[in-house]
């Protein structure tokens, strides 16, 4: 921040027989580290408060719901949600695939839901990813 002192620049104007002199003027330079008054940075990943798959057995073709609600308790606004599948393999995931993608805004709740159709027999694993705005995730899965 820089000050200028108008008293002493006035002050260095003199009078001398019957013209103005103006002496150098004297600067006063003040440099203050300013606080940052920016926001705290986001480091709280998203809330995923409601998440379920429907019907939880289907038969080669047919559609299963997955509701979810999902908010952001860190304040830089969700981004997105994205349904995730595995196959299932002895009870472990493998192979993890995005399936679709919501864009999403604002810290929410926001509720939606994905629809999903199964192309081939057999047991999966469903995941669901939130992002939010400053880059943290959650995952939740079932």
């Amino acid at each position: 921040m820089f000050f200028f002192n108008l008293v002493r620049w006035w002050k260095s104007l003199t009078r001398s027989r019957g013209r103005t002199i103006q002496t150098k003027p004297r600067f006063r330079l003040c440099l203050e580290m300013l606080e940052s008054r920016d926001a705290p940075a986001d480091i709280t990943a998203p809330v995923v408060s409601a998440f379920d798959v429907s019907p939880r057995f289907v038969f080669a073709g047919q559609s299963i719901s997955i509701p979810y609600t999902v908010w952001d308790a860190g304040g830089s606004g969700l981004n997105r949600v994205e349904l995730w599948r595995a196959n299932d393999i002895g009870g472990t995931p493998s192979g993890w695939t995005e399936i679709k993608r919501d864009y999403v805004s604002g810290n929410g709740p926001f509720s939606g839901s994905f629809t999903d159709s199964l192309g081939s027999p057999g047991s999966y694993f469903i995941g669901l990813h939130t992002a939010d705005n400053a880059g943290n995730w959650s995952t939740e899965g079932s």
